[in-house]
């Protein structure tokens, strides 16, 4: 099924949807979405490259889940994402980061970067 008719289908309404009173912006919290903004070029759902970036466990880095763009994982959805566990030290990450982001779109590959430092971050202020 094209990304394009995925996205009709799911635009309006789906699980993962978070519409707040009466603001033009909607959230969605679906894995694969690495902005959270409800948006056709960020959709995790009916994208066919999806990256997510999730805080890893206590004293590791973070998580990096990228969507599979086998044709036979589309009907799999637990093996749909291949996670990584990235090192925690901020070169290290990027470094890892970066290799495994190369084949995605350049603003992808950037914002993808920049959560993984801010994660990071975040990870070796809590470990303090």
């Amino acid at each position: 099924m094209s990304s394009d008719l995925m996205w009709q289908l799911v635009r309006r309404n789906h699980c993962f949807l978070k519409k707040r009173g009466q603001s033009k912006v909607s959230f969605s919290t679906e894995p694969g979405n690495l902005m959270g903004l409800h948006r056709a070029t960020y959709s995790g759902l009916s994208g066919v490259k999806g990256v997510d970036i999730a805080v890893g466990d206590e004293g590791m880095g973070p998580v990096l889940s990228l969507k599979s763009e086998k044709e036979e994982d589309r009907r799999k959805p637990s093996s749909r994402f291949t996670r990584t566990q990235l090192e925690n030290g901020e070169q290290v990450a990027l470094k890892a980061a970066k290799e495994l982001v190369k084949s995605y779109p350049p603003k992808m590959q950037r914002r993808a970067l920049a959560r993984v430092a801010v994660l990071v971050k975040a990870s070796e202020r809590t470990s303090e």
